[in-house]
């Protein structure tokens, strides 16, 4: 008796690739990619962050979706031909992601890269749509280096540069003061940064929901995979030995969700490396179930 494989092509019926789709103004979710790791490389860490935004929609795509998952729409928004001038390339990069925030009407916007570079053309983008902003960033790393050379390390230092017309507060939870600089904790050109050490969400969304105002400021959540333990991230340029648990972040997302319920919401993940991830694609599905 033959062989049946029927019952796969039903199930595949039932994953979340079956949400995607091409209208961008039909959509009610949006993914933004960035699959470039040149600011990684300029900043000494590894190559493979430019695979990131493909592995982890793919791992996304084969999960199975519940009722009421959104449509969802894809777009790159970086050229990586644009990179022999990287400064250049990040303001067509934040000139091509403005662009796709005027046409969508949905209110989920998810960015992956790539390197955490890419998380300053989103806040560039915002720059000319948004008076103040909160960015809430979840990381081993400041990413406040006061180079010269712009990459994966300076990307809140050159936003808090540009926002010179309204509020700009940076809010750092999971950092560690062995993996950044001196240099690092120099005050912003604009704007105030805190830092939050603590590993009980509970306690550090005390923190934040005393500063923020949600129906004054556009609010990012920005997660730099490397803040997360390597017990089950390992595919990061950085390994962070004493990371922040799944359950933190995932607490730390539903509370975002929450503030910003009733506006736009801006998710980025960064700097996930899938050459260095194990088999199990364990880091990928960790991710992907954040975006999920």
């Amino acid at each position: 008796m033959p062989m049946e494989w029927d019952h796969l092509q039903k199930r595949s019926l039932t994953k979340i690739k079956t949400q995607f789709i091409d209208d961008i103004k039909q959509a009610e979710g949006l993914i933004l990619t960035s699959p470039s790791d040149l600011g990684v490389c300029l900043n000494g860490g590894r190559r493979g962050a430019s695979l990131g935004p493909r592995s982890l929609l793919s791992t996304l795509q084969n999960f199975s979706y519940t009722q009421g998952f959104p449509k969802v729409k894809t777009l790159p928004v970086s050229n990586p031909h644009e990179e022999i001038d990287f400064d250049k390339a990040q303001l067509h990069q934040a000139g091509r992601i403005h662009e796709a925030l005027q046409l969508f009407n949905g209110h989920q916007i998810c960015h992956l890269g790539g390197g955490h570079d890419h998380v300053y053309p989103l806040i560039a983008a915002l720059s000319k749509m948004t008076k103040n902003i909160t960015v809430i960033n979840l990381d081993a790393h400041l990413d406040t280096r006061t180079d010269h050379v712009n990459h994966s390390g300076t990307p809140f230092r050159q936003a808090s540069k540009i926002w010179t017309h309204g509020r700009f507060r940076l809010l750092q939870v999971g950092i560690h003061d062995y993996a950044n600089a001196h240099s690092n904790y120099e005050k912003l050109p604009n704007g105030e940064m805190k830092i939050y050490s603590d590993d009980d969400w509970n306690m550090v969304a005390g923190h934040i929901e005393n500063q923020i105002d949600p129906d004054d400021e556009t609010i990012v959540l920005s997660l730099d995979a490397d803040a997360l333990c390597a017990s089950f991230m390992e595919g990061v340029s950085a390994v962070n030995p004493n990371g922040l648990s799944l359950k933190f972040v995932s607490d730390c997302l539903q509370s975002y969700r929450g503030w910003t319920q009733e506006k736009n919401q801006f998710f980025g993940i960064y700097e996930y490396n899938p050459v260095y991830d194990n088999l199990s694609q364990k880091g990928a599905r960790a991710l992907s179930s954040l975006m999920h």
